[in-house]
């Protein structure tokens, strides 16, 4: 290391990185699709009973075992480890839903270790492959299930409009517009409006707090945007953001109480006030 102030010492990491924590992880795909995430207390980890360190009186050497590692995993030839890689991505990819291929490499990295160490330990983990699956079908099931914040405030509109929290024309409007002859189903609203109420609904509960910052970031490159435009909200003209919430079950109401315009219909007849 470079002594303090003088500069900053790069240095290329050539190993797994591991993260512990008690508290939740970012409830962000971008952070758990690039992360093999593992509970262990309560499940397969006792700490009471972890060992490690401690010496064991009829062996008081064993922990130079630990030494003896390395020099095992160099002697490995790298075109082995990458063919083992490569034939443990295939076995994952052909019992995985082929969804997100980044979650598929982090666990066949893994498993790619973990049969390198059991090897040189000759040790052999009973159905050990159809246990990685069904872990990366966990893991893929948990990455699909993330919802980004625009989806957190997307859902969040038609339960807080049922708890009488928010109101239809005050927080947000809902119109019904004919795009290339095909019906949509719009929702706008004032974002910084919109997410201030639900998250002085949620003010005790962090986990459903929106930061609009966030929010900001996703908003434009989410599937369901379609603009920003002006709308009459709560008797004023204001910029809002817009949203196709066509097919969304939540929605489905709000759809029946509103007569279908064009979209040429809604724009002269409103001065672009939608």
């Amino acid at each position: 290391m470079l002594p303090y102030g003088r500069g900053v010492e790069y240095i290329n990491i050539c190993s797994p990185l591991a993260y512990s924590t008690n508290d939740s992880l970012p409830d962000l795909k971008e952070v758990i699709n690039r992360m093999n995430v593992i509970e262990i207390f309560g499940k397969v980890f006792k700490a009471d009973k972890f060992k490690y360190h401690e010496l064991n009186k009829e062996n008081p050497d064993n922990l130079k075992e630990l030494s003896l590692i390395l020099p095992e995993f160099i002697k490995i030839p790298k075109n082995e480890v990458l063919g083992l890689y490569e034939s443990v991505f295939e076995i994952l990819k052909a019992n995985v839903p082929d969804t997100q291929q980044r979650v598929i490499n982090n666990i066949a990295y893994a498993y790619t270790g973990a049969i390198l160490l059991l090897s040189i330990a000759n040790v052999q983990v009973e159905n050990l492959e159809a246990k990685v699956i069904e872990y990366a079908k966990k893991q893929i099931e948990k990455y699909e299930n993330i919802k980004t914040p625009v989806d957190k405030v997307l859902a969040e509109i038609p339960i807080l409009y049922e708890l009488n929290v928010i109101e239809k024309d005050r927080h947000f409007k809902i119109a019904k517009v004919s795009v290339e002859g095909k019906e949509t189903l719009q929702v706008r609203f004032k974002k910084d409006v919109l997410i201030s109420a639900i998250n002085k609904y949620y003010n005790n509960d962090k986990k459903k707090r929106i930061d609009e910052s966030a929010f900001l970031s996703y908003a434009k490159n989410h599937k369901r945007y379609r603009d920003d435009i002006t709308a009459r909200l709560d008797g004023k003209i204001v910029n809002s953001i817009c949203f196709d919430v066509t097919n969304m079950e939540e929605y489905a109401e709000f759809g029946s109480m509103i007569e279908s315009m064009s979209y040429a219909e809604l724009k002269e007849s409103t001065g672009n006030n939608l």
